[in-house]
């Protein structure tokens, strides 16, 4: 409908756009965003467990399409990847749910977050590397060639998500002990 009625149909010139030629980034998230109402009304008025899957991959597409203005498709992997890393904030939504004995909505948040978690550091590592971004680069220190900075970047995620599983795994949330 945004684009018959040409709503938001002006895409700026130097931005990526992720559907050329049929929609703009901003119809986009004007789009998801309208999605993401429709979705969180139903899922407080109906409180179908269906409702919880589809609000939470609509707040993942609307914080992904609210990047695409700010051209996130012509970024370097890893910051791309860096910029998704606030959809781990999720977590908190599914936790509210979990206290608010919704526990059946909890899932498609809990899995959005820690897949953002690890896609996103992965990828950081593996493009990045980790290590790099950190200031560890050969210029400071000879033994850090490029395959070591990945392989020690790796490990460095491999540390972090052993202490996120160790922390997991002593919540009150049965969700997150599973998890871990």
């Amino acid at each position: 409908m945004l684009a018959e009625l040409r709503l938001f149909a002006t895409a700026p010139a130097n931005v990526t756009q992720l559907f050329p030629n049929t929609f703009t980034n901003q119809q986009v998230l004007a789009a998801s965003l309208t999605a993401l109402c429709v979705s969180v009304f139903g899922l407080w008025r109906l409180k179908l467990t269906g409702f919880a899957w589809t609000t939470a991959t609509l707040a993942a597409t609307s914080y992904v399409s609210l990047l695409l203005p700010f051209n996130w498709l012509d970024r370097e992997p890893e910051i791309m990847a860096l910029w998704c890393l606030p959809l781990a904030a999720l977590e908190f939504v599914a936790l509210g749910f979990e206290r608010a004995g919704r526990v059946r909505w909890t899932m498609p948040f809990h899995l959005i977050a820690i897949g953002a978690l690890v896609i996103a550091l992965d990828v950081v590592a593996g493009k990045g590397p980790t290590l790099k971004m950190l200031g560890v680069t050969r210029e400071h220190w000879d033994y850090f060639d490029p395959q070591r900075q990945m392989a020690f970047s790796f490990v460095l995620n491999g540390i972090v998500f052993l202490g996120i599983m160790l922390l997991a795994e002593r919540s009150r949330s049965l969700d997150l002990r599973r998890g871990s």
